[in-house]
């Protein structure tokens, strides 16, 4: 029996219909308004740089190591806000996140208001933003004494 012949299972009152298929390598990003929000891996950097100055005045192995695992894991703490749906979750979580308006802007095949970068491309400007500004700091804090 062909596949073709089968007959359809498919109820239009009871069912969700049956989302438009995607055209192949068509990124699913331009439909999206995710904002990418860093401040609290900053925050947790910045609580690691502190943590790691009290280890080496204590000399405290235990404290050292407590900071150098909260570098490690300040990443996992950049959020991404959704502007359709309001709805926070982790970066990672990202690429998974597709809530109802940009669904329906995808069907339309319209993209947003204003075309918002990748959340990864985001990220990488944040890093270039942050880290500039660190430096200015470094640099005013140095050029006082």
């Amino acid at each position: 029996m062909d596949r073709e012949s089968w007959p359809s299972t498919y109820d239009r009152e009871l069912d969700f219909p049956i989302r438009q298929p995607v055209r192949i390598g068509e990124p699913f990003h331009p439909y999206r308004r995710l904002f990418v929000n860093p401040f609290l891996a900053v925050a947790s950097c910045v609580a690691a740089i502190l943590l790691l100055r009290v280890s080496l005045e204590w000399r405290s192995l235990a404290v050292f190591v407590a900071s150098l695992g909260l570098v490690g894991v300040s990443p996992l703490f950049t959020r991404i806000h959704c502007l359709d749906c309001g709805r926070t979750t982790g970066i990672f979580a990202s690429r998974r996140h597709a809530c109802e308006p940009a669904l329906a802007r995808w069907r339309r095949r319209q993209p947003g208001r204003w075309p918002f970068p990748a959340p990864k491309t985001q990220a990488v400007l944040w890093v270039h933003v942050l880290t500039s500004i660190a430096a200015l700091v470094l640099i005013l804090l140095l050029s006082r004494r």
